[in-house]
């Protein structure tokens, strides 16, 4: 049998990324975070991609 399974997610209207953090600490793996509100866009990308 294969290795162990990789799960993704896509997180829609992300706000600061409270949920994709919690998905990350859980061990998926994001796909894109989508976020309109250049504030919390901006969020996400210190919280969570420059990390």
């Amino acid at each position: 049998m294969a290795g162990k399974k990789t799960y993704t997610f896509i997180d829609l209207f992300a706000g600061c990324g409270g949920l994709s953090e919690g998905f990350v600490q859980a061990g998926f793996l994001p796909i894109a975070h989508v976020e309109m509100s250049g504030v919390h866009a901006k969020y996400i990308t210190m919280n969570l991609i420059e990390r």
